[in-house]
């Protein structure tokens, strides 16, 4: 059987030692890139809460944003 190898570098990582070091399943990570260097950064519940809070945030802006563009072109 031949065995094919894609030309995208890739990193796959596992083991106990990601849940003990805070990289639980499902989680996000922030990723640091500097030359020959990668950093990953776990998210915590704080940075968690504070991204959702943030999205809200957006949300409404956009929806008073099309309000106040309605009110001065009139529709």
């Amino acid at each position: 059987m031949t065995t094919y190898y894609s030309r995208i570098p890739s990193l796959h990582l596992k083991g106990d030692w990601l849940t003990e070091a805070g990289f639980d399943t499902g989680a996000s990570v922030t990723v640091k890139i500097s030359e020959g260097c990668l950093i990953l950064i776990a998210e915590t519940d704080e940075v968690r809460d504070l991204r959702k809070e943030l999205y809200q945030v957006k949300k409404s802006m956009k929806h008073i944003k099309a309000g106040v563009n309605n009110v001065v072109n009139g529709n």
